[in-house]
């Protein structure tokens, strides 16, 4: 945990298996208020925190009955109350769906937008179609992961609807993997594929996406183009960075981000309205 100036207060969510310990944490997307949510990977269990200044104040554990379609839950974005916006993935299916996490249930779902199974057959993974997500209570973007595309919706009445996209509208031609070897540069075929949007983020009034453009074997290199949007999707900046990020939040006018491969301590700011 740190303050606005980026100074240490303190660490929280403990490793180990005791009843508030965590096995495999990944951060729940959350808008601005004090709640912080945990999902522990290992045992399909939500834990809430409820931070201040001096330490994070463990709350509820709660756990989210899984669809018979053994979906993963990914890229979890808290909407508003109980209700959580995320993307729901097996190896071979992948949706977008509103759950209220209270009873267990899913409000509405939204299909990825091209139906890559239809088109690749046997050959499809959820790879080739996975996204980012972001919501603020009343909106939502999704950006993908190999195709150069950002979609932007609306959440009204517990159902989603998509408005609006930048980008293509068709897929583009995938290096699959089931694909000869070529051998070239990257040791799977795969690796082929440019990856388009690396990173996806929400102050809760405009919508930031980071860029890569570049192969999926390169992808420890990062990105270092940042585009910003409304919830209308309308393009408003466009920045290339001296530094690339793996990740970022944006806080103030400054986007702070991290790149694990350059420094693990190392926070890079940068202030957008020099921009």
């Amino acid at each position: 945990m740190f303050d606005k100036n980026l100074k240490y207060l303190y660490s929280f969510c403990n490793y180990g298996e005791a009843p508030e310990e965590c096995l495999l944490p990944a951060v729940i997307k959350n808008g601005n208020s004090d709640t912080f949510i945990v999902r522990d990977h290992a045992n399909d269990s939500f834990h809430c925190y409820e931070l201040t200044d001096s330490c994070a104040i463990p709350g509820n554990v709660f756990h989210v009955k899984r669809s018979d379609r053994n979906e993963f839950l990914w890229e979890i974005n808290h909407v508003s109350g109980d209700k959580y916006l995320a993307r729901c993935s097996s190896p071979k299916s992948s949706i977008r769906r509103l759950i209220d996490f209270s009873f267990g249930t899913f409000l509405d779902s939204v299909p990825q937008t091209f139906d890559l199974q239809k088109i690749m057959g046997d050959d499809y993974y959820t790879e080739f179609d996975d996204c980012w997500i972001v919501a603020n209570g009343k909106y939502f973007a999704c950006a993908y992961y190999f195709i150069d595309r950002i979609e932007f919706g609306v959440i009204d009445n517990d159902h989603l609807k998509i408005n609006s996209f930048v980008g293509t509208d068709t897929p583009p031609d995938f290096y699959r993997y089931t694909d000869e070897e070529l051998n070239g540069k990257y040791k799977y075929n795969v690796d082929y594929n440019p990856v388009c949007y690396e990173w996806l983020f929400t102050d809760g009034n405009e919508v930031y996406a980071s860029y890569f453009g570049f192969p999926w074997g390169d992808i420890d290199r990062h990105s270092s183009v940042v585009e910003k949007f409304d919830f209308e999707g309308n393009p408003l900046l466009k920045m290339t960075l001296d530094v690339s990020l793996a990740s970022f939040v944006v806080d103030d006018s400054r986007i702070i981000g991290i790149n694990p491969e350059r420094s693990d301590d190392v926070f890079y700011i940068y202030d957008m309205r020099k921009h």
